[in-house]
């Protein structure tokens, strides 16, 4: 399950990944992120994930990209920090971060909420 809840104040959209993440719930999550987006010029993603199991693939990352390109377009600024501890989810995330080519979508992986935190608000 995805639970997202949204911060006006600060534009950090808080993301909790929870039990087994189909492919399809990513794409949902990403439907959340563009209604965020949308009044904002600049939007952060605090994704926290260490009670969740990843059931995709790492081919689906690829997909995951696409779609974000094809809905984040370049009105937004978007720096997403992915917290993670199991060792599929971090593998996952790091290759976000690698296929990642979408010019205004920064994103990086974080053991700790605190390194998270810190590298969203520099």
């Amino acid at each position: 399950m995805v639970y997202s809840k949204y911060c006006g104040k600060s534009k950090i959209l808080s993301v909790e990944l929870r039990g087994n993440i189909e492919i399809n719930e990513m794409f949902q999550f990403i439907d959340v992120l563009i209604e965020k987006s949308i009044s904002n010029t600049h939007l952060l993603i605090l994704e926290e994930s260490n009670n969740a199991g990843f059931n995709f693939f790492i081919e689906d990352i690829s997909k995951i990209i696409n779609c974000l390109r094809q809905k984040i377009g370049d009105s937004c600024r978007v720096r997403h920090a992915m917290v993670r501890s199991c060792p599929k989810g971090t593998a996952l995330g790091i290759l976000h971060g690698n296929i990642n080519n979408i010019e205004n979508y920064s994103v990086d992986v974080f053991s700790t909420r605190n390194g998270a935190m810190n590298w969203l608000l520099k």
